[in-house]
């Protein structure tokens, strides 16, 4: 009967192991290393172009702003100032490399003034300028007529004045405080223009030089004070007295 059981036993096994065989090891030496999948790391980079130091530009003029990336998504261009943000310049602009900016008349001098431009989709892909640059206020100073001359009604003159400006500016002529007459709507801003004093002016001795910019009537200078226009010669000195 116990040879019975071990027969039965041993058949149970075998065809255990011929149901169930053993799984076989995986090939190793045919494995297609071309197929291996490969992990490229998302692009992400810009770079800014300018300002990016030492530049000095005028409030109220227009200036481009440029950069490089490797991005798809628009950008944001934010101002800083003495390491703060100031301002945006732009929430979102294509990413094509420049945007014109109209910087404000308004906006204070400084020298410590930085441009970052970030991506919209991903606020950790930015570049900062490198270094700062300079926002200038537009300044013109009347330098002459500036208080005292006297012209004579239809000679030519030379009116000077200096300024940081890159637009045109305006001449206009001033008489007991009030505007009188256009001398030129718009000529050079590069600090001189010949007046062909007109024959038709009365003399006095309150008139003034207004110089403005030709963009912005609230960029301007006056005379410091008032000059004369006459109609003869009056010979000031010598005029009675001297020893030369």
């Amino acid at each position: 009967m116990n040879k019975f059981y071990i027969l039965i036993t041993l058949f149970i096994i075998v065809m255990f192991f011929d149901v169930f065989p053993k799984p076989s090891p995986l090939p190793t030496s045919n494995i297609n290393t071309s197929e291996r999948i490969h992990f490229t790391p998302p692009s992400g980079v810009i770079t800014v172009v300018s300002p990016n130091g030492s530049e000095s530009w005028l409030a109220g003029s227009s200036q481009i702003i440029s950069w490089t990336d490797d991005i798809a998504e628009n950008v944001m261009i934010e101002l800083y100032k003495g390491g703060s943000f100031q301002s945006f310049i732009s929430t979102g602009t294509s990413s094509d490399g420049s945007s014109t900016w109209d910087i404000p008349l308004s906006l204070a001098s400084g020298s410590d003034y930085t441009i970052k431009i970030t991506s919209v989709d991903s606020v950790n892909v930015f570049d900062f300028s490198d270094a700062n640059f300079t926002i200038s206020t537009p300044v013109i100073t009347v330098t002459t007529p500036n208080g005292g001359e006297d012209y004579l009604i239809g000679s030519s003159q030379i009116i000077t004045w200096t300024d940081n400006l890159t637009n045109n500016v305006e001449i206009q002529l001033y008489k007991g405080g009030s505007f009188h007459s256009s001398i030129t709507t718009s000529t050079s801003s590069d600090g001189a223009y010949t007046w062909n004093i007109s024959n038709s002016l009365i003399q006095g001795s309150d008139y003034k030089i207004r110089i403005s910019s030709a963009d912005d009537n609230n960029t301007f200078d006056l005379s410091d004070a008032n000059f004369t226009l006459s109609n003869e010669i009056i010979v000031t000195t010598p005029n009675g007295g001297e020893s030369w």
